[in-house]
């Protein structure tokens, strides 16, 4: 099976449908132009995909072939809310390609990553050739320094033997992961000006006579890599307006499917989850200590209205309130025992963490957040690192010399320890004297009053089950040596505030001690 883009030039339908490719080209060069003609192709041959529209320029692939299109358009076949897991099996089942419109969403990143996400979970069972097509790349697999790779990354360089295949698309190589870029065995590059792009794209040809070419590139003309084709290829006109082993794509065929009986069953389906959800929820008490209110939802309802943008047309509606609805938000209340600078002396306290911040709730101050030290980063602190800290911990001050001599080891390793300890905000260093940090303004002397009650699962905005654990990792850093004596739930009131404007809302959240605002939940 072939895919046919230009007079005389076909792709492998089997190395496209599993393979790593990518289109580039700066605004203007045609590159969407050949993501067209591609995903036109692997219509016309019953080939299953998903493809990441930025612009909402795929949805007149309808007009001639099955697709489901998803987006926040009130004309789209599903929300942006679908059943993802639910959506990708069918498109598999079915071969029947998935458009994801987020041209009109917000978060786009947070859409694109939940559904490779699931793509990549649901080709765990089925290894079943799937492509994966997305436009502006970039944005989704930047060229940036993180602790982990995002979903992007993480299909195009494992998800081969899953079946999934990659093609990107960007104006900008210069801006993409280079993990990306380096998994592409094939691809056509149009017309480039800038000296970083050019330089990007330097490394997919061999001789600098290609490259010089580049610059000059007429719209809609590209020059191949990977490929047998070595001269550059004009794309042809579209038909629409603008376990180990890879999977073959010899058990795909083109199927003769009614999608309206698909799309029946997906929002049937997404109905009945959603449902079922909700009932699961609604029964779902969770114990925990709570924190009373002070400032009630008549005083929440007040605020609201004072919130309200007065602003009067004369077509069109006025901002109002739409909902004030009482929620909650979690914390974890430790008790623990923390060495001091004196030997054989501990400190007793508690603090409430939330993920990597430190909650005080104080009924005169407000509720205020902190991060910890350490940024919450979970630093492994060997045992010269940690020979150092308690050194540090068990003296008022200490100087360099001395802490090599109690680290036990070589000057470069202490020193070595003493920088770590000191990114991470454990330990503080002036003209060679160190001191432990003053980490004890994260611990209150008891905890916030609560009183031990069950709060409605629904109400809590981002329940996670595991924060305690979390919590008592981040101790241990912030601490080091610490024994944590006590961890407890708790939970603590607010209000979520909801304004709408037609189609348009603003959100804010208030605690429920004193109506301040709460930025970040």
């Amino acid at each position: 099976m072939e895919i046919n883009i230009a007079p005389q030039v076909n792709l492998d339908a089997q190395a496209v449908m599993t393979g790593r490719g990518c289109v580039i080209g700066q605004s203007g060069s045609g590159k969407s132009y050949l993501v067209g003609v591609i995903v036109e192709e692997l219509c016309r041959n019953g080939l299953p995909f998903l493809i990441i529209d930025t612009e909402g320029e795929y949805r007149s692939l309808k007009s001639l072939f099955n697709a489901i299109w998803v987006g926040e358009d009130k004309k789209a076949d599903l929300g942006i809310d679908v059943d993802y897991s639910m959506l990708f099996q069918e498109s598999i089942e079915n071969s029947i390609p998935v458009i994801l419109d987020v041209s009109d969403v917000v978060n786009k990143t947070a859409y694109v990553y939940k559904a490779l996400e699931t793509l990549y979970s649901v080709e765990e069972e089925k290894r079943s050739p799937y492509l994966v097509v997305m436009e502006e790349s970039d944005k989704f697999a930047p060229q940036v320094v993180r602790p982990k790779i995002n979903p992007v990354e993480e299909i195009s360089v494992r998800g081969r033997k899953r079946g999934i295949g990659l093609l990107v698309a960007t104006q900008r190589p210069a801006n993409i992961s280079k993990n990306v870029l380096a998994q592409c065995s094939y691809g056509f590059v149009g017309k480039l000006s800038i000296d970083n792009d050019l330089q990007a794209v330097s490394v997919l040809f061999e001789g600098r006579k290609t490259l010089d070419q580049i610059p000059s590139l007429e719209t809609g003309t590209f020059m191949p890599f990977g490929l047998l084709a070595k001269e550059p290829v004009k794309v042809k006109s579209r038909r629409v307006l603008h376990v180990g082993s890879t999977p073959t794509i010899g058990g795909l065929q083109k199927k003769d499917v009614r999608i309206g009986s698909i799309l029946k069953e997906l929002k049937s389906g997404r109905a009945q989850a959603s449902s079922r959800q909700q009932a699961v929820k609604a029964s779902q008490n969770i114990s925990g200590n709570v924190v009373s209110a002070e400032f009630t939802h008549e005083m929440a309802e007040d605020y609201a209205r004072r919130l309200v943008r007065k602003q009067y047309l004369v077509f069109g509606k006025e901002e109002s309130v739409d909902s004030v609805e009482p929620k909650y938000f979690q914390v974890v209340s430790c008790k623990l025992r923390a060495p001091t600078y004196k030997k054989n002396e501990y400190i007793e306290g508690y603090a409430m963490v939330k993920g990597d911040e430190f909650v005080s709730i104080d009924r005169s101050n407000g509720i205020s957040f902190a991060k910890a030290p350490s940024s919450g980063k979970a630093i492994r602190l060997d045992d010269t690192d940690m020979k150092v800290f308690l050194a540090v911990a068990q003296k008022r001050k200490i100087d360099r010399d001395a802490l090599v001599a109690a680290s036990g080891s070589t000057k470069q390793k202490a020193a070595g320890s003493m920088r770590k300890l000191e990114r991470a905000g454990l330990i503080e260093g002036r003209n060679g004297i160190y001191r432990k940090a003053d980490s004890q303004a994260f611990l209150a002397d008891s905890p916030a009053a609560s009183e031990k009650s069950k709060v409605d699962a629904g109400s809590i905005v981002n329940y996670d089950r595991n924060m305690g654990k979390s919590a008592q990792r981040l101790l241990k850093i912030v601490y080091p040596g610490c024994e944590v004596l006590s961890i407890d739930d708790m939970y603590v009131p607010m209000y979520e505030i909801t304004l709408r404007r037609g189609n348009k809302i603003r959100l804010f959240r208030i605690d429920g001690l004193h109506g301040k605002r709460l930025e970040g939940l």
